[in-house]
């Protein structure tokens, strides 16, 4: 598969993943940031589309892009209905991604209805009356959690940012030598969703830079122009002034000082008439030393930190990219020479060298590869206890501490938090309760609670069918609810902790708990027990027997439960 489709389908997961939250919040709360940080993911996830030639994905995600537009503008307010339309969309977003990993095409699911649907929530306010059951979530945070010091969407930016101005140093420099179409376009990609991302986190000075750089690549990819060494060198200064505003965003959260109309003028100059070899532009943008200052960052396969005193939790953190497309950028080694001469084109980055990029598979590689050392090393020790030589002890000794340091350390390279999985449940339990006509609370405690990568697939399912099961079987309606003198409104807990080397994982709810004269009866229907067992079991034991196979209360089979997993 096409490298740049390969980085499209990962990116787009991870936002998609958040938009469901970031969704189910904004039901709630019309939050301005919020808005603003689901508009630019759809906009950007529509732009890679349409620089990708995915026609079908980039109308359907446009016709959400105009509906968030709507609200961002304040011209409509979310409602349960506009909220499930948008859901929808993510939907068909994610049907068409899969379509494109598994076939390397857009599919033949029919997205028209949805973009209907999205249009139709776009033209005309929607009553909020029509409104599904309300579904609140509710996430304590960690009691050691680090306190945010720059605004995600910022930091992300940022992150990506220097990324992409690496590759493109390079690019640059291959581009003056071939004239490749492909490389052009990646290079104008870049170019295009730094200045998109500049202008929606409102950062006019980089937007007004990097437009400069885009019109002048623009030119270059319909071929007006040929790249000579003095567009090369205007287009390399323009990514030197960029380095310099992200660099005092790091520091200081602003773009700082630094004159970039110098840079703009050449670019412009370059831009309406071809400039010859000998008129290289000498441009130099000063790099601002960069405070080191630890992020998270978030990455298509898992981050770790470079540093080893830092912890993988605090380096692994979910978060929403701003580019659709990531172009990898090999390591550098960043060196800053006081007055030097020459641009500083390759600017350290706090943020940015903070964390290294590993796929999960050479992890997987690594866990095996300790497995066999960890044997190897029981058998040194029972040979050195054998032969009784103190040398070889003494040796043993110290290659049994490297080994278990080393084998701990790999542990936690594919330690995950539990909010992995329980992320999906917000939104599954705002359907589920629509489709049953319930209101549910959903509260999370210890999200951050930490399992191996294993387990978190495996517990995936049977937590939610759990989950399924307190709102279909546990929670009453609201009319059951108070004929019980409950609140209309149900909860639903999700509790994750660690106690004795253990990890428990508790789900509950406030609802009315199990009939045991109902799953009597049932095991008397199914003719699993006699009459006369079920009386000399107790209440525990009659419990269990909701473990059974095909076992269920049910009355009927519907689509959220009733077949007795």
């Amino acid at each position: 598969m096409d490298e740049a489709l390969v980085e499209f389908l990962i990116e787009c997961q991870e936002n998609l993943s958040r938009m469901d939250l970031e969704l189910l919040e904004l039901e709630k709360s019309t939050d301005p940031e919020l808005v603003k940080s689901i508009f630019r993911v759809m906009h950007t996830i529509k732009g890679s589309a349409g620089f990708l030639g995915l026609s079908k994905l980039e109308k359907l995600t446009h016709a959400a892009e105009n509906l968030l537009s709507k609200i961002r503008d304040g011209s409509l307010q979310p409602t349960a209905l506009i909220t499930s339309a948008l859901l929808a969309a993510i939907d068909g977003t994610r049907a068409i991604l899969s379509s494109l990993e598994s076939n390397q095409n857009e599919g033949n699911s029919d997205s028209e209805a949805i973009i209907k649907t999205l249009n139709d929530c776009t033209n005309a306010p929607l009553s909020v009356g029509d409104a599904p059951a309300i579904v609140k979530e509710t996430t304590i945070p960690a009691a050691n959690s680090a306190n945010v010091e720059m605004d995600e969407a910022l930091k992300e930016f940022l992150i990506e940012c220097q990324e992409n101005l690496s590759r493109m140093d390079l690019e640059l420099l291959e581009l003056e030598k071939s004239t490749d179409p492909e490389l052009v376009k990646s290079i104008f990609r870049v170019m295009h969703t730094i200045k998109g991302s500049a202008g929606f986190l409102g950062l006019s000075k980089l937007e007004k830079l990097t437009h400069a750089a885009e019109n002048l690549l623009s030119k270059i990819r319909d071929g007006s122009l040929q790249p000579t060494t003095a567009i090369t060198s205007g287009l390399l200064a323009a990514i030197d002034g960029t380095r310099a505003i992200l660099s005092s965003l790091e520091s200081n959260q602003n773009e700082g000082n630094s004159d970039s109309e110098a840079i703009i003028k050449a670019l412009n100059d370059c831009t309406k008439a071809p400039v010859s070899v000998g008129n290289a532009p000498a441009a130099k943008t000063p790099a601002p030393e960069i405070k080191p200052n630890p992020a998270p960052v978030i990455a298509p396969t898992m981050v770790f930190p470079r540093d080893a005193g830092t912890s993988f939790s605090d380096a692994v953190k979910p978060a929403t990219p701003l580019t659709s497309v990531i172009e990898k950028a090999p390591d550098t080694v960043s060196v800053t020479k006081e007055k030097s001469e020459e641009p500083h084109r390759e600017t350290a980055s706090a943020l940015s060298d903070s964390s290294v990029r590993i796929p999960v598979d050479v992890l997987d590689k690594l866990m095996s590869l300790a497995s066999e050392l960890v044997l190897s090393r029981n058998q040194l020790l029972q040979c050195s206890t054998r032969l009784n030589d103190s040398l070889l002890q003494v040796a043993s000794r110290q290659f049994n501490l490297v080994t278990s340091e080393l084998q701990e350390a790999l542990m936690k390279t594919r330690m995950q938090p539990i909010s992995n999985v329980w992320n999906k449940f917000p939104r599954m339990v705002r359907e589920v309760a629509f489709k049953l006509g319930k209101q549910i609370n959903l509260q999370m405690q210890g999200a951050e609670t930490e399992l191996d990568k294993t387990l978190i697939e495996a517990i995936k399912d049977p937590l939610t069918h759990l989950v399924r099961n307190s709102i279909d079987h546990g929670i009453e309606s609201p009319e059951g609810r108070a004929r019980a003198n409950k609140k209309p409104e149900g909860t639903l807990l999700l509790r994750a902790y660690h106690e004795s080397g253990r990890v428990n994982v508790v789900i509950s709810d406030d609802g009315k708990g199990i009939d045991l004269n109902r799953v009597k009866a049932k095991a008397l229907e199914k003719q699993l027990l006699s009459s006369d067992q079920l009386s000399q079991m107790g209440d525990n034991s009659v419990l269990q027997l909701i473990f059974l196979p095909g076992f269920s209360t049910a009355e009927k089979i519907t689509s959220v439960s009733g077949r007795g997993v």
